[in-house]
């Protein structure tokens, strides 16, 4: 599984932080309202994210179990002291195997963070087993959409924009990735299987003072651009230039939008 680093993870938490008081995080607060302790699974965990986030929202006595393939990440995860009541382990874990996924058994929620976009449909399709057969919440937050807004508007956004969701698209150690389409294909899928399901946007709006991520976002757009496009190079060169002059004149402002999904599981 295609990872991320410590960086842009601290980078974009207080983003996603902002982003998520939402329908899909009420619908998980009211399932999970009366179950305690509770017992939780992060995938692809990152630094712990999720668990800062969730576990104060959630409360009560929980034990989270923290996966994902980077030993780093998992190490940073480790160091930071939980809230109160919560305990932590972690395990080395990729997740794009699917001979070896660990056991949902005896799980109250299973969450995940950005990660219906870089997942395939066998992947999608274990998750919804894992709702039905183990009668697990699921709340999966910050999948990108496909929604993007840049101002001012710029004659080559729509092309760069394209090229970049083709390149979410690209395998990212799953199988070619669902993309922009992977929170609908989730909710779906999910929906077929008998899950309850609860879907919210969570869109980040960044201005003129969110200029670290913006010009992080700016250069993943372009970089992504050319790796699809590599004859189009000095074309998508150019329109990262303007795009960065108009952040140093404080002028630039985004919408990236993404989708929390929360499924439970059937009545």
């Amino acid at each position: 599984m295609t990872g991320f680093s410590a960086q842009w993870l601290e980078l974009r938490e207080p983003y996603d932080t902002a982003a998520r008081e939402n329908a899909a995080l009420a619908a998980l607060s009211d399932a999970l309202s009366a179950a305690r302790p509770l017992h939780v699974v992060d995938l692809g965990s990152g630094t712990g994210s999720n668990l800062r986030f969730l576990a104060p929202r959630l409360g009560g006595s929980q034990h989270w179990r923290l996966i994902d393939d980077d030993p780093a990440l998992l190490t940073a995860a480790r160091d930071r002291v939980p809230p109160s009541g919560v305990t932590v382990e972690t395990l080395r874990h990729d997740l794009a195997d699917p001979w070896a996924r660990p056991s949902m058994a005896g799980i109250d929620l299973v969450t995940a963070s950005a990660l219906l976009d870089l997942v395939d449909r066998r992947f999608v399709a274990w998750l919804a087993d894992v709702v039905v057969e183990h009668r697990t919440v699921l709340h999966v937050a910050l999948s990108y959409d496909g929604r993007l807004e840049l101002e001012p508007q710029d004659g080559s956004d729509t092309e760069i924009h394209g090229l970049f969701d083709a390149h979410q698209r690209t395998g990212k150690g799953f199988g070619p990735a669902l993309g922009p389409d992977g929170w609908r294909i989730a909710r779906d899928r999910l929906a077929e299987a008998g899950a309850r399901v609860t879907t919210a946007a969570s869109d980040w709006r960044l201005g003129p003072e969110d200029r670290s991520i913006q010009r992080a976002l700016l250069d993943g757009f372009a970089a992504a651009a050319i790796e699809m496009a590599p004859d189009r190079a000095a074309k998508i060169a150019a329109w990262h230039r303007r795009r960065t002059d108009h952040l140093a004149g404080a002028e630039s402002r985004m919408l990236v939008g993404h989708l929390c999904l929360t499924a439970l599981p059937p009545a």
